[in-house]
């Protein structure tokens, strides 16, 4: 069943969906995005290359960053999504312009080396600490 939930509050939307035949057909977003896969693995299309986000695996777009998506296999897929209006997302990180550098490589280099992703890997560093994880 697929299944999507959204929140929208003071420039900020939040997304909650569960899918296993929905496919996103190509298109972009005004805002930045940024999500992280909670169960599964995404597949995507981003500038041209064929992208997998891993469970706890982080995804990041730029605004009007052309992307599709869907379920990389039967088994589905849960993740959530945060979008953040541009304008307020330059003023809370007092940037003139701001945008996201290609994270995919970052994944893949840990799930290999450390058979784990880079935010599973950063909760296990800050495992005991009462700080928050920045990626």
């Amino acid at each position: 069943m697929d299944k999507f939930i959204y929140k929208k509050s003071a420039g900020v939307t939040a997304l909650s969906a569960s899918m296993t035949d929905f496919t996103y057909k190509k298109h972009s977003h005004k805002e930045y995005a940024l999500g992280v896969t909670l169960r599964g693995i995404q597949e995507y299309n981003l500038d041209g290359s064929l992208q997998l986000s891993y469970q706890n695996g982080v995804m990041l777009f730029n605004p009007e960053q052309t992307h599709d998506g869907m379920a990389h296999d039967e088994t589905g897929l849960d993740y959530v999504m945060v979008y953040i209006d541009p304008q307020l997302f330059l003023e809370i990180s007092e940037q003139k312009e701001c945008g996201f550098s290609d994270l995919t490589h970052l994944n893949k280099h840990f799930k290999r080396v450390y058979g784990t992703t880079a935010f599973e890997y950063m909760l296990h560093v800050n495992a005991g600490f009462k700080t928050s994880v920045y990626l």
